[in-house]
């Protein structure tokens, strides 16, 4: 919960938000990664399990590279106040309106991304299976190729996405975007318009499972890079709005409310829709089953708009405050250990939640 914060808290603008950029590629490579190779070992006819058995060496070497490298931080007495308490740091947290609002919107991303992350693969299996792999639809290609196609259109999407959202918000809020003059609001509104952006497809993708799985690929792909972004700039939001002595506390918060009502209970949720359509009495489930998915899924995706509509509010809300930066010490492999780590961590999530309950 505190590696954001950890490792770029002693950087400022522009270079908080590149470090940002590079930590939170780590998203789309350990989702994608879990995709790829769990699908292969499926199509094998391997264990899923095998899917988390090869992640233990690598949190092994990650263990190992924080034990000798990871340098606690010099702090001053402005950033820890040990008179104060927790509940001191979240009744100061829940008066800043726009960090409520990035903590809305970040968890109605994790509900459309939760909800896909989990029935995707199911939808692409019930998809060839109802259509017994019509070659004009899938082309030959098998059900461990077309996710791995998929693993890594995300990672490729996500990096862009993430890169140009980065990009763009930090041109536009030191020197302007066009004809648009500086402004301090950029950040957000960049997210606004890439998720506004990302919506259409959003809604769409799923259904060409049953018209051409390579516009799947491409409508996919653009998806990834429109919405990608969300995340480093509700980070950079935080980091901004939120002083140092609450950081930690506002960082915990952030995760376990986009996780506790984002990314955990939606694919529960909208299984449970899915099964309140289904008619058992159909002679094609699969079929059944398909455009039941199909239809649920119109909800967890409608919240895309939800967490556009709560970064234009943010944009509105946002303080024009300057933090000041404090001294902090961190040896240069600490980054990239904490982004594999990260990493690591969503590729086990993914992995369980795409073959634990199949």
């Amino acid at each position: 919960m505190v590696s954001e914060s950890n490792h770029v808290d002693d950087k400022h603008d522009k270079g908080r938000s590149y470090a940002l950029m590079i930590f939170y590629y780590s998203l789309p490579f350990g989702w994608s990664a879990s995709t790829v190779i769990s699908s292969q070992l499926v199509q094998a006819d391997v264990w899923w399990q095998w899917g988390l058995r090869v992640v233990p060496p690598f949190c092994l070497a990650t263990i190992i590279l924080l034990i000798f490298l990871l340098e606690e931080p010099e702090r001053t007495e402005k950033v820890v106040d040990k008179t104060k308490s927790i509940w001191t740091d979240i009744k100061r947290i829940v008066t800043v309106p726009s960090f409520l609002l990035i903590v809305l919107a970040v968890s109605a991303m994790n509900i459309v991304t939760g909800a896909q992350g989990w029935w995707n693969p199911t939808m692409t299996q019930l998809a060839m299976n109802s259509t017994n792999d019509d070659e004009s639809i899938f082309h030959g290609e098998s059900y461990g190729l077309i996710m791995s196609i998929v693993g890594i259109d995300n990672t490729d999407g996500g990096i862009v996405g993430t890169t140009l959202s980065v990009w763009i918000s930090e041109r536009w809020t030191s020197h302007g975007l066009f004809c648009l003059s500086p402004s301090r609001r950029a950040t957000p509104l960049v997210g606004a318009i890439g998720d506004i952006l990302a919506f259409p497809s959003t809604m769409f993708v799923q259904h060409l499972y049953l018209i051409d799985i390579n516009w799947n690929y491409v409508l996919g792909f653009y998806g990834s890079i429109m919405s990608f972004g969300t995340y480093p700039i509700c980070m950079n939001i935080l980091l901004r709005v939120i002083p140092p002595t609450c950081r930690a506390t506002a960082t915990a918060i952030y995760n376990i409310f986009g996780s506790v009502f984002g990314d955990a209970p939606s694919p529960y949720v909208i299984g449970a829709i899915a099964d309140s359509f289904r008619d058992y009495s159909a002679p094609d489930q699969a079929g059944d089953h398909l455009n039941c998915l199909l239809a649920a899924m119109h909800y967890s995706n409608a919240f895309m708009a939800v967490c556009s509509v709560c970064l234009f509010a943010t944009a509105w809300f946002i303080e024009n405050l300057t933090i000041r930066v404090f001294s902090l010490r961190h040896h240069p492999y600490m980054f990239r250990v904490h982004s594999l780590t990260y990493s690591l961590v969503f590729w086990v999530w993914a992995v369980v939640k795409r073959y634990a309950f199949l």
